[in-house]
């Protein structure tokens, strides 16, 4: 026997009516953002998704999706907001994307205006270590030497000097 499991996040919307009353309403997104990892240069998406608000059509519903406050564009360099604006999907993560995202849902209909926004999700990119600088092979005569080596990573790597037997050298 299979079982699906369906999270949903409840989120209490405040309905203005044209008529100037206010009526409180539950709105249950079925998927909302989740936080995420993601190594640099891969793929994520971020959904939205609410069960359909009573007296709203699909049209009548307005997704929006913000990254630390800011308001995205439907297209970015490395984005798309598709599916009437369900899904926030990215080809080729950056540093740059990691952060909070969340989604906004308004809907305008004739009875009244509905809007609320989904559970903050924060993503965070991490980048494979790269060498920047790397150590280079020497023949050595006894004495003092300067031996550099940097790397770059993030989370930022701990770099460990290992002598011809591999055994860490402590580094005074």
């Amino acid at each position: 026997m299979r079982i699906q499991l369906v999270c949903l996040t409840v989120l209490t919307f405040w309905l203005s009516g044209l008529d100037g009353r206010k009526v409180v309403k539950e709105v249950k997104f079925k998927k909302s953002p989740e936080n995420a990892t993601v190594e640099e240069d891969q793929r994520h998406l971020f959904h939205c998704n609410t069960e359909r608000i009573k007296g709203c059509t699909r049209n009548q519903m307005k997704i929006k999706w913000f990254h630390n406050g800011i308001k995205l564009t439907k297209r970015g360099t490395n984005f798309k907001i598709k599916k009437h604006g369900t899904t926030l999907l990215f080809d080729n993560i950056k540093v740059e994307n990691r952060g909070e995202y969340y989604c906004s849902v308004s809907c305008k209909s004739k009875k009244f205006i509905a809007r609320g926004a989904s559970p903050k999700a924060y993503l965070q990119v991490e980048v494979p270590v790269r060498f920047v600088e790397k150590p280079i092979d020497r023949h050595v005569t006894p004495g003092n030497l300067q031996i550099t080596c940097s790397a770059f990573g993030i989370p930022a790597p701990k770099l460990t000097w290992l002598d011809i037997n591999d055994t860490e050298i402590t580094i005074q």
